[in-house]
């Protein structure tokens, strides 16, 4: 209905409505003048029936509601006052840009605050950052640009763009700042304020209007007494597109694509309207939808659906409509942006709790649906938070009601990027905003507290956490509480400065301190949380819930950093911390505390300690303890303010026992895991412990655990810090000299492993010093020393050294800033990953024992060293990297190394190793030797400290006696004397021998040595090294010399016997040459003769049969006709990749013909195989229980790599896809080996007495096929008595044989693959009756498709002919040409004949043609070809049933045939030449018109090509602009017809098995001369038209042709190729590529931001996919625009591009994933990797990463390869094989 049609808008009238609204607005009833207008209207507009037309709406909404208020505001025409103010206006300093979903985004990673901070494009590309390393994302929609923003960047904050001007920021004087409102007229702001007040309040009333069949009260004149009602469906993120598809097709009765857009509706929108009538109506189908989703999903709620009255819902979507409608208005002004955000956070009066609208929409937001929640969030985005004052006002409002808000979240059934809390990005990231909330408004307390109001409710009596899998419902509200980490890592990115602390008299400090508590409230929960028991009588029966407190871990360890961060930036908020965190600590409900009153004192040596009595194998530990570990972290900061001295002073009596023990707990159950003593607590503790060491949770647990026990070492005295550390790990016993491992509880094993693990330990708490605060080092060293442990491990790939290193809280390894200064980037091609290397100098800070190294790292690290020293020729001793100094805090440690006890251990290893005792392992004595390197090491620096030292390594490694009165260094030299008798490989030998010599430079040089390891005197270790490598060099010498001796004897006698038998050699070598097989191309023959057709054809050697072995039963069988049939492995698939317009699907695909090939070859079969071999029983019998085997198999532990249904299956042999075998037969020429020749030398038959015969034939067959009596022409009838002769003596060798048939396996398979190759063709079921079904065997389906494409791989390769067939497409040409030449033998003769007869018609009959027969431009000349070549020796067959004998033999009938269909494709290339494209600059003077120019200019002239359609005036201007020269002729002919020659060449390479000559099998530029000559055709193309009037006339038919003649009209005019009919090509047809694509990935992101859903009404898509084929850009993964096809399936939008551009095969780019999605079929997929590389040569699916890409040309080279080469079927099949990952993912709706 148009609007004129509309009662309600006959009276309406512009002008009277603004009238009324300047009368109501003088009287003060703005809002109800406006009401009752909005009344009358806006249910005219919203209120249409289904199908809704949004144009029409538009148009009435802008005349009837908006228009109106837009001329009462301006008081005028609205664009002129739009513009008038937009030029009062100041330029903008911030760009602001919004960005939509998928736009891309660049964060600088030198400058950005935080990875928050992001710009756009157009602010990028014009900025500083442009040169910094720099990170790329896509946008998730919702954010701005931070362009402007001073806060946001720490340099560069502007681009070119936006950049103030100097003489404005150069004002101090504040005053000149203007009052945005002043740029308003008078009289604009009363109106203005009035509007905006009243159409908020209006809105947001109506948004959040919860009553679906009443107005709100302020409508009190509106009365809905009609039963007009919609049933309104909800959007909710718990049930699933088909849950709410099948409910809605239940309760509505509507389509599966009716219910697909209600369900794409809800999902993008937030609601639909899914029925509309009278409530009862309505209501029926609100029932069932809330029945059948009430019991699916986690939460077992149901899908929320109302019945509303019409009435509401216009006015709702008026509302809605009504807040982009504001934005678009306010954009015009500042003031009048300014004005509507100071309406936004006014209290309004007319709400019942005097709320302002903006504290309405973010207590209300939970009751939006998503499309009104994006419209009310952009109130913030593009008005309030681009002014400071608004943004700190909403900011305090925020903070107020975050409490709220985030209860309410929890509630919602939304995301968190739909909630108002998602704004909180926008907030919280400002560093002074932030500063002022947490000061004056307690934010930190507020978020705090809003997350512990809901965890709490989940701990146990112990005041722990604790979390069980049964609660779904409360698990939900877990994770998405856990969002409010995020939050709090936007408040602490940025710490305060000095003066930042002290602002408003230290009252951050205060404020913070309070959140700081609060923060430790929550990790006192976590403290022991997930505790465990030692299972030991049996099993544990459940696995408990473990992963929540992981994610709690992963969540907030940015969180603990950035806490330690804020807290060491001052002095007295880290003292007051550190203060409250002990507290929090000896409150602490931890496990081992309860053991903390049990003591027990402990006596080692004369050494004794009070122990804590735990148990961790008895009783309950647990890894989570962030409370100490917190406490680690913030006592790193305690030496840079001089505070290590006042620990005591914060009068907290807590030990430093006590503070290790959750640390060495943790680790303990470590050692006890690694000694198997915990393996019936099942997989869960062995998950936890895995986390605990990985890369993403270490940092804040296994090293902040390490740094407690540091910290412990470092408070303790040393000797009783280890008696802590035997007592826990129970070894007390094992340490003392009376020990007995027999009495022992536990056995030697473990003992042996915890021993292991305790000298570890003791390693690692006095070694590992990179660490700032701990050693005397930076971050940057730290790092450095990451990347070498790494590389000593391998060479590794940017990605993946960088995913072994941890991030900061930014992202940010810092490797990238190192990384160059220890290893160098080695990229050896292209297109592969580079890879670091360490530069050899930083091999020696290697450490073996390095403590990120898990088990396998340290074994392949120490194994690469040990190879790399071999190969280097040196010791495979590995010591000990010299270590930094410690801190001062930390330098107490390094006493632990001389202490009394660390010396009884020693010792203890030593001499139990010495004697060889119960206990003892090389791997104990590997750990002694670097303890003792490290003490040496520190005797060396401390030896240089000017002021002294008290540390006594040496002395008491001399002095110190064991009971039997050795010393620690007496036994290392017992141990070097007694090598022989002590099991120890070479590395321990040179480890033990090392150790020994720096102890003895160590201890005669104590005041001179050097600490250089590399001056001291190794004399021993090198006078052992010298023997040994004389010894070995003495070896290899005898070695060689034997060889040399025996070499020198055979070749003695190899002279001797070949001078005694010369004659016998010489005929040995002639027979070779003679003999060499007539299939193998691998090598050039001497023979002279390369002819390969006609009466000219090379001489043949025998025959030689193939003799293949069965892959499944091993046997060998011979390839002869009459033996059992054996097949191969083949696949067939349809192919468009030689099409120009690969959108052309069948029409018809039940009556297409495909007997003539379209030129454009716009489908075809290619067959492929990978040359294994079978009997067909074996393979039957192999099929058949794969078959068996998948009936037998759940469906959905079936395979998915092959469809079974379709005839797919495996090769046995090396699992290539399948759909058929090939049946292999014996070479042609052995079928016709015993009489081919001299039939073929016998014949004398000319080409034109040829032609003459077969003209004869096909007119004579033409017209008895029209007479009555059907009466059979015979040869006799046709032709004259010589002809008859001549021609019967052509084809006599096919009469030889008339018993000799294929064995009945044979053609079984013949015909299996014939139906294999029908059926996929057209996607039908077998019909052997089809008369189609013949052709599909010999025809461009079969061989000659598959020669097209293998001949255009070769050309875009630049490969010769017949030198770089692959083994696999050598198999492939052989079998299918053989195939080809025998497919007769299945067939009916009859049959055969009219097939050939209809193809001969085609080209050899001079009248008008038959309707059927298409006319030379529409004809494919190689397909047509091949099928005369396979179908003439049967032409002239009388039998029913062809013998073996009718097949091709390359004799004169195919020279004349190749002659004829050369003639036809000349004609083809001059009649669609183009002479207006010839290259000018090859033109020479006096150039003389030549015969084969002649004959172009004849045959385009008898077309009429120059002077059909064209004036003469025309026809002038083009022989005088284009004039054709004979070398652009010759050159252009030459080339067109080259790829016509080549396919000629393999075809009859295979048929005849005649050698080509050796410039085909080589890299020759000019090879046409070699394949006329191995075709037997002349080199002067024109010889071919120089055969008689006879053969002129047929020419001239060609050319004169009706329709060829209208083609050429429709075509040639145009003057720029054939872009008028694509069925109509130019030659030589252009190799087809993929895509061409930037080389920047940025263009591309940029270039697809902007694409949009086209069933979305402009919605933008979330997986925008692009075709690499065609370049159509689709919307991928979304029930929006997915498709049915032709059968019923419904699938998405690529696979059904894929069915039409690439006929089932297609490759796709999802251009922002930055990934290749490979599709075959309908259910079949896989992704692959992109051709665009960063830097370092690797790919960045889903840009995680980040890094710039560039486009590898090597990559998409291989990408166009895999497709070209028809690939992708097998790539897919192999990766759904190999990759189960892949099988959850529904291809089909992609």
């Amino acid at each position: 209905m148009e609007l004129s049609q509309l009662p309600l808008t006959r009276e309406f009238n512009l002008n009277d409505v603004v009238k009324k609204y300047q009368a109501a607005l003088t009287n003060d009833c703005l809002c109800e003048a406006l009401q009752t207008h909005w009344l009358t209207y806006v249910e005219t507009v919203f209120a249409g029936q289904e199908p809704i037309d949004i144009e029409k709406e538009q148009r009435l909404a802008k005349k009837l509601l908006y228009n109106p208020m837009e001329v009462f505001l301006c008081n005028g025409d609205p664009q002129v006052v739009f513009e008038q103010l937009k030029q009062q206006n100041d330029p903008p300093n911030i760009c602001g840009k919004v960005f939509k979903i998928g736009e891309p985004t660049y964060s600088c990673r030198e400058c950005a605050t935080d990875p928050t901070c992001v710009l756009c494009i157009e602010c990028f590309q014009k900025s500083a950052h442009k040169k910094h390393r720099y990170r790329m994302s896509t946008s998730g929609g919702g954010g701005y640009c931070d362009c402007g923003d001073h806060e946001a960047w720490k340099m560069g904050q502007w681009c070119d763009m936006h950049t103030p001007k100097t003489d404005l920021t150069s004002q101090g004087d504040t005053n000149m700042i203007k009052n945005p409102l002043d740029t308003l007229p008078q009289g604009l702001v009363s109106s203005a304020k009035q509007l905006m007040s009243t159409c908020l309040h209006y809105a947001i009333e109506m948004l959040t209007w919860t009553i679906p069949d009443s107005l709100p009260e302020s409508f009190s004149m509106a009365e809905l007494d009609s039963d007009d009602f919609v049933c309104m469906l909800f959007n909710d993120e718990i049930h699933t597109y088909d849950q709410v598809i099948n409910s809605l097709q239940k309760a509505t009765g509507c389509t599966n694509k009716q219910a697909i857009d209600h369900a794409t509706t809800v999902d993008r929108e937030g609601r639909s309207a899914v029925r509309s009538g009278t409530f009862k109506y309505c209501n029926e189908a609100k029932n069932i939808i809330e029945q059948s989703t009430s019991h699916e999903g986690p939460h077992r709620k149901p899908l929320k659906v109302l019945v509303m009255h019409r009435t509401v819902v216009a006015h709702q979507v008026f509302a809605q409509d009504m807040l982009p409608w504001l934005l678009k208005v306010v954009s015009h002004s500042d003031g009048l942006r300014h004005l509507l955000c100071s309406l936004s956070l006014q209290p309004q009066q007319k709400h019942e709790k005097n709320w302002s609208i903006l504290e309405q929409i973010m207590l209300h937001d939970c009751l939006l649906w998503k499309s009104a929640r994006v419209h009310t969030h952009q109130l913030f985005m593009t008005g309030i938070l681009f002014d400071a004052d608004h943004r700190k006002q909403f900011a305090v409002l925020f903070t107020q009601r975050f409490s709220e808000m985030f209860s309410n979240y929890l509630e919602d059934e939304h995301e968190h990027t739909a909630s108002i809390l998602s704004e909180t990005v926008q907030i919280f990231t400002v560093p002074s905003l932030v500063r002022c909330l947490v000061r004056d408004h307690d934010l930190l307390v507020i978020v705090i507290q809003a997350f512990l109001s809901e965890i709490s409710t989940r701990k146990n009596n112990q005041g722990i956490y604790s979390f069980e899998r049964r609660s779904h419902e409360r698990t939900h509200q877990i994770k998405r509480s856990q969002y409010i980490f995020y939050d709090l890592k936007y408040i602490l990115t940025v710490p305060p400065s000095a003066e930042n602390w002290q602002e408003n008299g230290g009252k951050l400090i205060e404020s913070f301190l309070e959140g700081f508590k609060c923060f430790l409230t929550f990790l006192d929960g976590m403290q022991g949380m997930d505790a465990v028991v030692r299972k030991t009588g049996q099993h544990l029966e459940f696995e408990p819930e473990w992963e929540t407190a992981f994610n709690l871990q992963l969540k907030m360890e940015d969180c603990l950093i950035m806490f330690q961060e804020w807290c060491g930036s001052n002095r007295a908020v880290l003292t007051e911390a550190y203060r409250a965190t002990l507290e929090k600590i000896t409150n602490s409900n931890f496990p081992s505390v309860d053991g903390w009153g049990c003591k027990s004192t402990e006596t080692v040596g004369k050494h004794s300690a009070e122990c804590i009595k735990y148990d961790v194998s008895m009783k309950k530990v647990s890894i989570h303890a962030p409370l100490t570990r917190l406490l680690a972290g913030l006592h790193l900061h305690l030496e840079k303010y001089g505070q290590i001295d006042d620990i005591q002073k914060l009068q907290i009596p807590v030990s430093p026992v006590l503070l290790m023990e959750p640390s060495l707990d943790a680790l303990v159950l470590i050692v006890q895991i690694n000694a198997n003593m915990w393996r019936r607590n099942g997989f869960s503790l062995i998950s936890q412990i895995h986390f605990y060491h990985n890369v993403r949770c270490r940092s804040q647990m296994y090293d902040q655990d390490i740094k407690m026990l540091q910290i412990a070492a470092s408070l303790l005295e040393s000797n009783q810090f280890i008696i802590h550390l035997l007592n826990r790990f129970k070894l007390l016993s094992w340490a003392r000299e009376n020990f007995n491992s027999a009495v022992e509880e536990l056995t030697a094993q473990k003992i042996t492993i915890i021993i292991d693990e305790l000298l570890f330990l003791l390693i690692i708490i006095i070694g590992e010093r990179y660490v700032p605060g701990v050693g005397q080092v930076t971050i940057e060293d730290q790092v450095k020393r990451e990347i070498i442990h790494q590389l000593c491990i391998q060479p590794m790939a940017h990605s993946d050294l960088i995913k072994n290193l941890h991030e900061d809280v930014n992202h940010e390894t810092g490797a990238e800033l190192v990384v160059r200064d220890v290893a160098n980037f080695i990229k050896r091609e292209e297109s592969s990953k580079g890879l670091y290397e360490l530069k050899p100098e930083f091999y020696q800070h290697f450490n073996p024992f390095f403590y990120h190294y898990q088990k396998t790292d340290q074994s392949k690290a120490e194994e690469t060293q040990r190879k790399r020293k071999r190969l280097a020729k040196e010791d495979q001793a590995l010591p000990p990297p010299e270590p930094p100094e410690f801190t001062k805090t930390f330098q107490p440690i390094i006493h632990l190394l001389d202490c009394d006890v660390m010396i009884h251990l020693m010792t203890t290893v030593l001499s139990r190793t010495r004697s060889r005792s119960h206990g003892s392992a090389e791997s104990h004595l590997e750990k002694v030797f670097h303890l003792i390197g490290l003490a040496l090491y520190e005797e060396i620096r401390q030896s240089k400290n000017e002021a002294g030292s008290d540390f006594e390594f040496i002395k008491k490694a001399t002095t110190q006696s064991t009971n039997n009165g050795d010393s620690l260094y007496s036994l290392l030299e017992t141990l070097v004397q007694q090598t022989a008798d002590i099991t120890l490989h070479d590395a321990q030998k040179d480890m033990l021998i090392w150790t020994l010599q720096l102890f003895k430079t160590v201890k005669h040089n104590e005041n001179e040595v050097s600490t250089s390891v590399d001056s001291l005197d190794l004399s021993l270790l090198h006078s052992k090294a010298e023997a040994e490598k004389e010894k070995e060099q003495k070896r290899k010498e005898q070695a060689e010399a034997r060889r040399a001796r025996i070499m020198y004897q055979m070749s003695q006698l190899q002279k001797k016997f070949i001078s005694q038998n010369a004659n016998l050699f010489e005929e040995t070598s002639s027979e070779l040459n003679r003999s060499q097989s007539d299939m193998d191309i691998s090598q050039p023959i001497s023979t002279d003769q390369h002819v390969a057709i006609g009466h000219r054809q090379g001489a043949l050697s025998s025959v030689l049969l193939e003799t293949q072995t069965c892959i499944l039963c091993q046997e060998e069988q011979q390839i002869k006709h009459d033996e059992q049939a054996m097949v191969m492995s083949g696949f067939i698939q349809r192919s468009s990749v030689l099409s120009k317009c690969q959108r052309w699907p069948i029409e018809n695909k039940d009556s297409y013909d495909p007997l003539f090939m379209s030129p454009d070859l716009f489908l075809g079969a290619y067959t492929s195989t990978c040359g294994h071999m079978m009997h067909a029983d074996c393979w039957q019998r192999y099929f058949d229980s794969l078959v068996a085997k998948q009936r037998r198999r759940l469906y959905r532990l079936q395979s998915i790599s092959y469809n079974l249904n379709k005839g797919e299956y495996l090769c046995p042999l090396c699992e290539t896809l399948s759909n058929t075998v090939i049946p292999l037969v014996p070479p042609p020429a052995y079928l016709t080996a015993a009489n081919q020749r001299e039939h073929t030398e016998a014949s004398t038959l000319s080409f034109n007495e040829w032609l003459d015969a077969m003209q004869k034939t096909v007119t004579a067959s033409t017209k008895n096929s029209e007479d009555s009596d059907n009466e059979k022409a015979t040869l006799a009838k046709i032709l004259t008595e010589r002809e008859a002769a001549d021609l019967q003596k052509v084809y006599d060798y096919v009469l030889d044989d008339p018993n000799g048939h294929f064995e009945e396996s044979i053609c079984q398979m013949l015909k299996k693959y014939s139906s294999d190759i029908y059926s996929v063709t057209f996607d039908v079921l077998v019909n052997p009756d089809d008369p189609r079904f013949p052709i599909m065997t010999w025809s461009a389906f079969g061989a000659a498709y598959t020669i097209q494409v293998i001949e255009q791989q070769l050309r875009k390769g630049c490969k010769p002919l017949f030198g770089a067939l692959t083994s696999r497409q050598n198999d492939a040409l052989k079998s299918l040409i053989r195939l080809a030449a025998v497919s007769s033998q299945i067939n009916n003769t009859d049959i055969v004949k009219q097939h050939c007869l209809k193809l001969l018609s085609a080209l050899i009959t001079k009248e008008q043609k038959l309707k059927e027969v298409p006319h030379i431009l529409d004809i494919d000349m190689f397909h047509l070809l091949t099928q005369l070549v396979v179908a003439s020796p049967i032409l002239f067959f009388d039998g029913q049933w062809p013998t073996i004998n009718t097949v091709s033999s390359g004799g004169v009938s195919d020279l004349h045939l190749v002659h004829l269909v050369l003639s036809a494709h000349l004609v083809q290339i001059m009649l669609m030449a183009n002479p207006s494209r010839q290259d000018q600059s090859m033109e020479v003077e006096g150039e003389r018109e030549c015969k084969l120019l002649k004959i172009f200019n004849e045959v385009r002239t008898m077309a009429g090509c120059d002077r059909q359609g064209e004036s003469q005036a025309q026809s002038q201007a083009q022989s005088q602009s284009c004039n054709v020269t004979e070398w652009w002729v010759v050159n252009h002919v030459t080339k067109a017809c080259l790829p016509f020659l080549r396919c000629c060449a393999i075809l009859f390479h295979f048929i005849t098995g005649i050698n080509p000559p050796a410039q085909l099998q080589e890299c020759n530029i000019d090879e046409f001369v070699s394949l006329c000559t191995y075709l037997s055709l002349p080199t002067d193309l024109s010889d071919l038209f120089n055969m008689g009037e006879n053969y002129h006339q047929l020419v001239a038919s060609w050319c004169t042709n009706e329709e060829v003649k209208k083609l050429l009209v429709s075509v040639l005019p145009a003057g720029a190729g054939h872009g008028g009919n694509l069925k109509c090509l130019s030659n030589p047809l252009e190799v087809n590529h993929l895509l061409h694509l930037p080389d920047d990935y940025m263009e591309l992101i940029n270039a697809m931001a902007s694409f949009k859903c086209p069933q979305s009404d402009g919605d933008e898509s979330r997986a925008p996919t692009m075709c690499l084929i065609c370049g159509t850009m689709l919307c991928s993964q979304s029930y929006c625009c997915q498709t049915e096809l032709d059968g019923g399936e419904t699938v998405g939008a690529a696979t059904a591009h894929a069915q039409t551009c690439g006929v089932g095969t297609g490759i796709f780019l999802r251009v922002r994933e930055c990934k290749i999605l490979l599709l075959t079929g309908i259910t079949k997929g896989c992704f692959h990797s992109p051709p665009y590389i960063d830097d370092y040569g690797e790919t960045d699916q889903g840009l995680r990463r980040g890094n710039p890409l560039h486009l590898c040309p090597e990559r998409y080279k291989n990408l166009q390869n895999l497709w070209f080469s028809h690939s992708i079927p097998e790539e897919i099949s192999r990766s759904l094989e190999h990759n189960t990952s892949l099988m959850v993912i529904e291809w089909q709706h992609l």
